[in-house]
């Protein structure tokens, strides 16, 4: 199942570009202050460097660990003269501010395919609680509604015989589609808008009926059942 899951792909400009952009200020960075820092450390990111490349699961990684490491090599400025008092309460400040003003001006999660939320929330009390056929990366904001999904980003739990089934269906395999309604009782369906295939072949089967849709995917549910 390796090659249908994007975590698992090598990182690239196309698929990441903020960590190819954030990667390139951080190198000039090191290049222009010439942080020390022991050279096991160096070998430590280095490696964590080559897994990023590797597969883009690992950037989260070499981030967190970045941060704890460079911040220190970074550093000239004796201990004792860090942060003094005004400095330390002008921090605090802005602290402050900053939190007032998110208080204020709170976040609004983003509508969309990975946290289709309205859509989700459309859906009837009646097949919240019947099998599934979801979107892959729809699996994870089901489960925070409540809802079992028929996959989700834990790809590697289910195994490589449902995922590969997944994906021919997603891919318009009617006879795959039909084998696993019958055999997990599917009884709704939703779908993010670039299952196009999927969707096209749901949209022309007289068993399936679609009942909600926007911008995030649509909802289909099996009347036959």
């Amino acid at each position: 199942m390796l090659p249908f899951i994007d975590e698992w792909k090598p990182s690239s400009p196309q698929r990441t570009p903020f960590f190819f952009v954030l990667l390139l200020a951080v190198a000039a960075l090191i290049v222009w202050k010439r942080p020390k820092m022991h050279p096991v450390r160096w070998m430590l990111l280095a490696f964590l460097l080559a897994l990023a490349f590797l597969q883009t699961r690992h950037q989260a990684v070499l981030a967190i660990v970045s941060a704890v490491l460079l911040p220190a090599a970074f550093a000239t400025v004796p201990r004792e003269t860090e942060m003094t008092r005004p400095v330390w309460l002008a921090a605090s400040g802005c602290a402050l501010v900053l939190i007032a003003i998110r208080l204020a001006w709170p976040i609004t999660p983003d509508e969309v395919e990975s946290n289709p939320w309205k859509l989700i929330a459309s859906v009837p009390g009646e097949l919240r609680s019947q099998p599934v056929l979801n979107g892959y990366v729809m699996g994870g904001p089901l489960l925070l509604s409540g809802i079992k999904p028929y996959v989700d980003g834990r790809g590697d739990m289910y195994g490589d015989e449902l995922v590969i089934g997944y994906k021919k269906i997603t891919d318009g395999d009617a006879a795959m589609l039909d084998q696993v309604v019958d055999k997990w009782g599917i009884r709704w369906a939703i779908l993010p808008h670039r299952y196009k295939k999927l969707v096209a072949l749901l949209e022309h089967d007289h068993d399936w009926k679609k009942i909600r849709e926007d911008r995030t995917g649509i909802v289909f549910v099996r009347v036959s059942a």
